[in-house]
Order: C-alpha cells, then structure tokens, then sequence
C-alpha cells in the first residue's frame, strides 16, 4: 500500500506532538465515548497534555467531547470522547473494470454520501479517471469541506509497486500513479492513499464482518479476481509494497502461466473470470456486474448445471489447496471468503481444513462466508482512509505531511 504523502523532517518537538495527537486519535478510534479522565492512560500521556490535546483536536473539528448528564455531584462532570462526526473527513474510492464507487464519511466513518457509476465502455486511463474521481468526490461534498482536509484512500484491483499501478482489470500496465493523482490534486484532494483492493476487503472484514475479533485470520475476496490478505497479531500483512494479493500465490508450480509470470496460481481456477471461461459465460460476466453474475451461478448450480458444477468444484478445490497453504503458513483462527463470490460459498468452501491434532496442538481451520460481499472494499477503503488520517493529522502548527 502506497501512501502519496511525501515526507519531511520534523523537529523533536513538533514530532513529539504530532505522535502524542496520533497515539491519542488511535486510542478514540479504538473505544469510541471513552471517558476523558481514561483517555490519558489509554494513550501513555499525561493527564495535562490529554486535556490540551482534546481541546485542540474538538476546535479543529476532529474530536468531540459529549459532558455526560449532571449527577448533582460535585466536581467536573465525566466527558466522553468521540472521533468527529459533523462533516466530511474521509473517502473510500473503488476503482473496478466495469465502473468505480465512492462514499464520503465524517473522522469517525459515518457516511454522509454515495455515488456508484459504471464506465461508458472500457475503462479510462488514468487521467481520465482522476478527473472523474475528482469531479465525484466535489459533488458528493457539499458541506463545506475544503477538500484538502479530506483523506482519500483509493482501491485498485492490482498492485501499486515503486509508484507504479499495475492491474488487468482496469487495462493499466505499470501506468505512474502521477498520471492519476495529478487530476486528483487539481481538485484540491492531495492527500490520497493507494491500495489493493483485496487489502481493503481484508480491513473491512476484520473491523466489521467475519473476521472480527480475530486477531490471526485470512480473508480471501473472490471477484472477478482472487484476492485478499491476513491479519496476523492483529495487524494487515502488507509486504513491502501493495502486491497483487492472495489469488497470486502458485498452488501448481506445474499449472498453466499466470499474467504476473508465475505457474498455477489460484486466481487461475477460484475466480468468476475463471468460472466464466469454463462454462463458456464469459461474454455473460462481461455484460454484467460480478454480484449479478455470482448470483446468476448460484441459480445454475442449484439447477444441477453439470458444467457449472465441474467448475465449481476446481473452484473450491483450488480454495482449499490455497487455505491448506496458507493455514500451515499462518496459522490463523479462520479463513473468510468475502466478495461478490461469497454467494457460491455453499459450492466452494470446505468447512474446516487443515491438520486435526489436538495431541500436537493442532485444529482444523474452519472456512466461513464473509458478511460484506462486494461491499467490503469500498467499506475497506473508508476504514483505510480513516487510519491514513489518524497516522497523520492535519493540525494547526503541524500540519499534515502532504
């Protein structure tokens, strides 16, 4: 995951107070309504700088203190701490092959707006598409927001590597972000986030959906591609760049040739492009959405379609050779299938895979259907975007980094 948030030195105490701002925002976003009085401990600061902090933060319109009603006691009545959620702070941007979805939320992930608008023909190249972003996202901002307080976090169904976005869906072949961002920036969004989408779904799920209070899980997100990533001590696995997720790990190293150059990858049997070209719906999947097409899976297998069927069942098989790998490798505490595939999950999740040891500590992973479908990455994106704030914040006398 990139971050177009170019870097600058910082003097020890403007770097102090930027981390102490950070530790306490992260704090908030982690117990919403904490009391004020537990603020201190939960961030490591004093009571002192808390309070200087909160009043900081609630003038610039990033937190809110609620005073809880009078007890009649004496003293300071409690407060209660909440991430602002009176304007626009954040975008979530889904960028897809048949069209691309943006939703607009206040710091603490309410949405306030949504716009869903599928390409006029093949998708854009990237400038066109920054331009269009950038057009939606003013649209969608009527509050008064200067767009430059805004936090973009943008999903592509690909990898962004050294500046570069590569993805098969949208047609852009290693294109520099610049040519994306520029438009962006233009329309005053500088501060934007670039990520995998399969990442994002991985998020969503964790914060919100089947994944949640996992803290070692696998969320593989089944499209039109195969995607996903872990969570492993409660943190998104990443790598040193944004790659193009799970779908992408070899299962055959004798199997057919992958476009990223590798042998037998999953993505080649467990994915809607894969089902479509076996059972010769391709040009079905083309024409219509990959939620609409999944559905119309689901109708053909339980008609008993042999075709379907066979298709389904490399699927599944594909998914649990993939789930076998990865539960030996990671060890996580379930395995989720998210996505507009997750309908089929019936057809092609094993209910529990792995090793069944109890002698040696061991248990089978069990593999359950996400709970937010094709949802999960603009849900993903809007979380992202959320953290990308919160890491850096744009305060008087600091400023953000962008």
């Amino acid at each position: 995951m990139s971050v177009d948030i170019p870097r600058r030195r910082l003097a020890a105490p403007t770097r102090l107070r930027r981390d102490g701002i950070t530790r306490l925002l992260r704090a908030v976003q982690g117990q919403p309504g904490i009391a004020q009085a537990d603020l201190a401990a939960e961030a490591g600061l004093a009571a002192g700088p808390v309070s200087e902090l909160v009043r900081l933060l609630a003038d610039h319109g990033m937190l809110e203190a609620i005073a809880a009603p009078s007890t009649g006691e004496r003293g300071r009545p409690r407060r209660s701490i909440h991430l602002a959620d009176a304007r626009a702070h954040l975008v979530g941007v889904h960028l897809g092959g048949s069209g691309f979805a943006v939703r607009v939320a206040t710091l603490a992930g309410r949405e306030l707006a949504r716009v869903d608008r599928a390409w006029s023909g093949a998708p854009p190249d990237p400038a066109a598409a920054g331009v269009m972003i950038g057009s939606a996202v003013g649209e969608l901002i009527r509050d008064g927001t200067n767009p430059r307080r805004c936090q973009l976090a943008v999903s592509v169904p690909g990898a962004v590597r050294g500046g570069k976005i590569g993805s098969r869906d949208l047609e852009w072949h290693w294109t520099d972000e610049a040519l994306f961002l520029d438009p962006l920036r233009g329309c005053g969004l500088s501060r934007v986030l670039i990520g995998n989408d399969g990442a994002f779904a991985t998020l969503a799920e964790h914060r919100s959906g089947a994944a949640m209070g996992a803290d070692n899980v696998v969320v593989l997100y089944m499209g039109r591609g195969l995607g996903g990533s872990a969570i492993t001590s409660g943190h998104l696995v990443l790598g040193h760049d944004a790659g193009g997720g799970l779908g992408h790990v070899p299962i055959d190293p004798n199997g057919p040739l992958c476009l990223c150059g590798r042998r037998g990858c999953a993505e080649l049997s467990a994915s809607l492009r894969a089902i479509a070209a076996k059972t010769g719906l391709s040009a079905r999947l083309a024409d219509h959405s990959a939620s609409g097409f999944a559905v119309h899976l689901v109708k053909l297998a339980k008609d008993g379609t042999p075709g379907v069927l066979a298709a389904l069942d490399a699927a599944r098989d594909a998914i649990r050779s993939l789930g076998e790998l990865l539960a030996a490798v990671l060890g996580p505490e379930r395995i989720v299938l998210s996505g507009a595939a997750q309908v089929l999950a019936p057809w092609l999740l094993t209910p529990r895979i792995g090793l069944d040891a109890p002698h040696l500590g061991r248990c089978p992973v069990p593999m359950v259907e996400g709970e937010h479908g094709a949802d999960a990455i603009i849900l993903g994106a809007v979380l992202a975007a959320q953290d990308a704030a919160i890491a850096d914040p744009d305060v008087p006398g600091i400023g953000a980094r962008s």
